[in-house]
């Protein structure tokens, strides 16, 4: 009956040490995520402090260098008047003057 008692208590102590390499497992998988939650949160406060930035300078900026819808109305016509004379320009001379 000791044989048997003695296994019993080593089967006992593998069950326990097994549950807690099991449980140290677990927490380190648990560090791991939290510190990747963690970077996440990091990357998405600097993202949102970038775009904050980047909407504070388009407010700043007034619209400047921007067309305003009638003077892209005027642009596309001027460029399809000055069409001609540039492919005219760029032809080799050769055909320019045939």
């Amino acid at each position: 009956m000791r044989g048997k008692t003695r296994i019993t208590t080593y089967v006992c102590l593998i069950i326990v040490v097994y549950a807690m390499l099991q449980a140290q497992i677990v927490s380190r998988k648990k560090e791991a995520a939290a510190e990747a939650l963690n970077d996440a949160r990091n990357d998405l406060h600097s993202l949102k402090a970038e775009l904050a930035e980047k909407q504070q300078q388009l407010r700043d900026s007034d619209n400047q260098g921007m067309l305003k819808p009638d003077e892209v109305g005027q642009q596309r016509s001027s460029l399809r008047l000055m069409r001609p004379l540039i492919i005219f320009r760029h032809q080799p001379i050769s055909l320019q003057y045939s």
